[in-house]
C-alpha cells in the first residue's frame, strides 16, 4: 500500500523522536507503536499520530536512523512516496521509497524478532514543570561539568532541583522556577530519581520546541514520562551508585 501525506509526516516524526532516545527498534501493529533502547532507559508506547500501513498489518522496523536517512534523500522532493510491501503473514516486509528519478529500498525486521515493551506500570506522583527559558542554562550546566546522569531531586513542598556532577563531584544545581504539584492522594513526601543525561535533555529540548513550557510526570517508582513530537516518551530511572 501507499502512505498518504499524513502517515508519511508521522512516521518521520516518529523516528526523530525514537532516535533522540536512542530507540533503534519499533514495533507497530494495531494502531499503537512499541519500543525501548539497548539500556532500557527510555521506552515509548504510543496510540497518538501513528502511521497506517492498513488494517490488521504489523511492522517491525530496526535500524530507525538508517530508515530516516533514506527518507531524508527525498526530504525536498515534490513527488515523494512510500510503498509499504505486505508478504503473506500481513507484516510489511520493505518499504520502497521513491521521487521524481530515484528510488531507495528498506528492508523491514519481522514483528516476532523485536523486544518491546507492552505496558509500563507508572502511577503519577509528581507534575514537574519546566520552562522554556530554563532550558539553555541546563543545558549549558550539563556540557560544563560533564555529566552524564541527571538526578531529580523534590521537596515535600514541591521545589524542585536539577543537580549534575563532575568527576570529580563538583555540584552544579539548577532550582526550576515553578514547585513540583502533588497528584498522589496520601500527604506530599520528597524523592530522587536519577536520569541519563543523553536522554532526559534532548527529549526535554525537543519537548520545549512549540511551547512555553513542558509537564514532565513523574510516578512513584520513578518512572517519568512527557511528550515529545506528539508521543509520550518514559524514562526509566538508574539505580543510584
Amino acid at each position: 500500500m501507499k502512505l498518504t501525506n499524513t502517515s508519511m509526516a508521522d512516521l518521520d516524526k516518529l523516528l526523530s523522536v525514537c532516535i533522540l532516545a536512542n530507540i533503534d527498534n519499533i514495533i507497530i501493529e494495531n494502531g499503537q507503536v512499541s519500543g525501548v533502547n539497548e539500556e532500557r532507559s527510555c521506552a515509548i508506547i504510543s496510540d497518538q499520530n501513528i502511521p497506517s500501513f492498513g488494517t490488521g498489518v504489523k511492522l517491525g522496523i530496526s535500524r530507525l536512523s538508517t530508515l530516516q536517512t533514506r527518507m531524508n534523500l527525498f526530504k525536498e522532493d515534490p513527488k515523494v512516496a512510500i510503498e509499504a510491501k505486505e508478504n503473506a503473514r500481513k507484516e510489511i516486509s520493505q518499504l520502497e521509497i521513491s521521487g521524481t528519478n530515484a528510488k531507495v529500498q528498506f528492508r523491514c525486521s519481522s514483528p516476532a524478532m523485536i523486544k518491546a515493551p507492552k505496558a509500563i506500570t507508572a502511577n503519577p506522583l509528581k507534575d514537574v514543570t519546566v520552562l522554556k527559558s530554563e532550558i539553555p542554562i541546563i543545558l549549558s550546566g550539563v556540557r560544563a561539568m560533564g555529566s552524564k546522569r541527571v538526578t531529580l531531586a523534590i521537596k515535600e513542598n514541591g521545589e524542585t532541583t536539577l543537580d549534575f556532577s563532575d568527576t570529580n563531584n563538583d555540584a552544579f544545581n539548577v532550582t526550576l522556577e515553578s514547585k513540583a504539584n502533588h497528584l498522589g492522594e496520601d500527604k506530599p513526601a520528597s524523592c530522587v530519581h536519577y536520569y541519563p543525561a543523553e536522554i532526559m535533555l534532548p527529549l526535554i529540548r525537543a519537548a520545549s520546541q512549540d511551547q512555553s513550557s513542558i509537564s514532565i510526570i513523574v510516578s512513584d517508582n520513578g518512572v517519568a514520562q512527557l511528550l515529545v513530537n506528539g508521543h509520550i516518551m518514559t524514562m526509566l530511572p538508574q539505580i543510584a551508585d
